[in-house]
C-alpha cells in the first residue's frame, strides 16, 4: 500500500514489536526503501497495551499529522486519543489489509 507522507511516496510496512508482539507501522521510502517514519508507539512500559488488531499512532513531533493520513488512506479507522505521560497517541483499528499481513507474519 502507498501513501504520501509529506513529501515521501511511501510503503507502509506493518512489524511487530519485539517488547509485547504488538502491530507496528512503518512508512518506508517507495523510491529507496529508507525508513521515513514509525508510525506507532509501544505504550507497553506505560502498562498501555492495545487490543488485537489495534495500534497506537504517535501523531506528535515528527509525525504530527500522520493520524489524518493514515485514515484518509484507510490503512486504519482512529477510535480515540489516549494521554500518556505529558503526550497524546490515537488509537487505531487496523484495516483489514494490514491485519492479514500482520497474520502472515
Amino acid at each position: 500500500m502507498n501513501i504520501i507522507f509529506k513529501q515521501w511516496n511511501c510503503l507502509v510496512i506493518v512489524s511487530k514489536y519485539l517488547k509485547g508482539g504488538f502491530p507496528a507501522i512503518y512508512l518506508i521510502d517507495a523510491n529507496n526503501g529508507e525508513q521515513i517514519a514509525k508510525a506507532t508507539v509501544n505504550l507497553i512500559d506505560y502498562g498501555i497495551e492495545p487490543e488485537p488488531n489495534h495500534c497506537y499512532l504517535k501523531d506528535y513531533s515528527e509525525n504530527q499529522g500522520i493520524v489524518e493520513i493514515l485514515a484518509g488512506a484507510r490503512v486504519v479507522i482512529p477510535i480515540q486519543q489516549i494521554r500518556f505521560g505529558n503526550l497524546t497517541a490515537t488509537l487505531c483499528k487496523l484495516s483489514p489489509q494490514l491485519i492479514e499481513e500482520l497474520e502472515e507474519l
